[in-house]
């Protein structure tokens, strides 16, 4: 079906874009450091995409054994995030709130 090779194509995207965050991450540290909103957002991001991986390996009855790895990475992005947005920009924050709604 159509839309299940669309689908598929989008779960490419997110796969290859883990790389870029990596990159990402670096450059935000080196610019703006550990604690600044902007690196929580990249970690929420690799969160994302860990999460999104594991599940569609789920959904499409994979049975990778990466996906217990990406579910721990998921969790370990997330944590780190949501403890930068708590320290930097205060729980009640819309950003802060986003990342501690969402798990896995």
């Amino acid at each position: 079906h159509p839309d299940t090779a669309s689908t598929y194509g989008d779960i490419g995207d997110i796969y290859e874009r883990l790389g870029e965050h990596d990159k990402a991450l670096q450059i935000r540290l080196s610019t703006v450091g550990e604690q600044h909103p902007d690196t929580a957002a990249t970690y929420d991001s690799m969160a994302l995409a860990f999460a999104f991986k594991a599940r569609s390996a789920e959904m499409t009855k994979g049975k990778f054994a990466a996906t217990k790895e990406w579910r721990r990475q998921s969790e370990k992005h997330r944590e780190k995030a949501l403890s930068i947005f708590n320290k930097s920009l205060g729980p009640a924050h819309p950003m802060t709130v986003r990342c501690q709604s969402w798990r896995i």
